[in-house]
């Protein structure tokens, strides 16, 4: 796991998917990841429904290759 995935829902022509480097998030896996995604990346008062929001799904670090 050395890359995250990004999908832009809204993208004007359907989804975006681009393909970027761990960064900041590397060594990062599972739950860890997701809540620092999160924490960073979603303002704290947003809306469930918002376009600013976020859904994050990550394996766990010992789950495989």
């Amino acid at each position: 796991m050395d890359k995250i995935l990004r999908i832009d829902m809204g993208a004007a022509g359907g989804p975006k998917a681009v393909a970027v480097p761990l960064g900041e998030y590397a060594g990062l896996g599972g739950r860890a990841l997701t809540s620092a995604v999160i924490a960073k990346e979603v303002p704290a008062l947003c809306h469930p429904m918002s376009a600013d929001n976020k859904v994050v799904i990550a394996p766990g670090l010992l789950s495989g290759t």
